[in-house]
């Protein structure tokens, strides 16, 4: 695949400013201090954005940022303990509920109804869970590129899972972040070689002909390359170690039977971390509305913030709805 050559000197320059209307905030949780982003309008219906476990709270700021969710809603996102400006906790070995004790004490503190959850790779187990643990306190399940998590997957899978640690213990957190960041972000359409679209055709089961028609070009890919990478750069090698184990020991599918309010499941066309089947498999378990994002990879909600935005503001619109109908069927039985 494409090996991604970066300039470390330009990293400098990407300070993750945070766009007007973002504010961030520290809340002290049991003698832990963690950190967090809030936009928004605190009167308006909360959506609670939870991270994965290759980036903290900044992976949403292209979303607390965009002034159409700000008008509407509450926005809120958590740096998991470790993550961002977060003290790392005792955990060595966090569970999902571990995850989930700690985001509801912190939700107690900033909202008293319930929210929307919208979660993101691991950020997605850990909202399933949240939803399977606290039901009353969920609205809806937004689950973008969904860890499944690697508790009943085989061998081959679980050894693919633990490649993480093995690579950032020996190599160093620089040249892992340059190694997963090939995984992370589709190619740049500009450049793409025709070796590496014969390996995505290949990975993806297309045919040899089939057109590959990645999102990003130009000077926002190059952008959207620098911002992901001081994501990486940025992680703390216990707090990950931490999340790691966490994947590896459950699966999303413990906590889906119990949350029967609106979900919906998002994926992007390219991703190599979350693959596509996976998420949609997961939807049609959930017996809810499936949406594959086109040409993006892993991070699409910094990829095509755009269209992620938009869509968001239709998952609510389509929940608001299913909300009125169930109503109506209530109150006709």
């Amino acid at each position: 695949m494409q090996s991604i050559t970066f300039d470390i000197q330009d990293l400098d320059e990407i300070q993750f400013e945070l766009p007007i209307g973002v504010e961030q905030f520290t809340t002290e949780i049991e003698g832990l201090y963690l950190s967090g982003l809030r936009a928004g309008q605190r009167d308006k219906p909360t959506l609670v954005f939870i991270h994965g476990q290759y980036a903290g709270a900044e992976s949403w700021l292209l979303q607390l940022g965009c002034e159409k969710l700000q008008a509407h809603y509450h926005l809120l996102a958590w740096h998991a303990p470790g993550y961002g400006q977060s003290e790392h906790w005792s955990h060595t070995n966090p569970s999902a509920l571990n995850f989930v004790l700690m985001l509801r004490e912190w939700l107690i503190t900033l909202v008293d109804k319930p929210v929307v959850l919208v979660g993101h790779g691991l950020g997605s187990l850990i909202a399933c869970a949240y939803a399977a643990r606290f039901p009353m306190q969920v609205s809806g399940l937004l689950l973008t590129a969904p860890a499944i998590g690697y508790a009943k997957a085989g061998v081959f899978r679980k050894k693919q899972g633990n490649q993480d640690n093995y690579m950032l213990n020996t190599f160093g957190l620089m040249s892992y972040a340059k190694e997963r960041l090939n995984d992370l972000i589709v190619p740049n359409s500009d450049t793409i070689s025709d070796e590496d679209s014969a390996s995505f055709r290949v990975m993806f089961n297309l045919p040899a002909d089939a057109p590959l028609e990645f999102y990003l070009t130009g000077e926002d890919w190059q952008m959207c390359v620098r911002r992901i990478l001081k994501s990486l750069l940025a992680l703390n090698a216990e707090a990950f170690a931490g999340t790691s184990w966490t994947l590896m020991n459950e699966d999303i599918e413990t906590y889906r039977h119990y949350f029967h309010g609106y979900t919906e499941v998002w994926a992007g066309e390219f991703d190599l971390i979350s693959r596509q089947h996976e998420a949609y498999r997961l939807a049609v378990r959930y017996h809810s509305n499936y949406e594959l994002f086109k040409g993006v990879g892993h991070l699409f909600q910094i990829e095509n913030p755009t269209l992620f935005n938009h869509n968001l503001i239709a998952y609510m619109a389509n929940k608001e709805n299913a909300e009125r109908i169930k109503r109506e069927e209530e109150d006709n039985f």
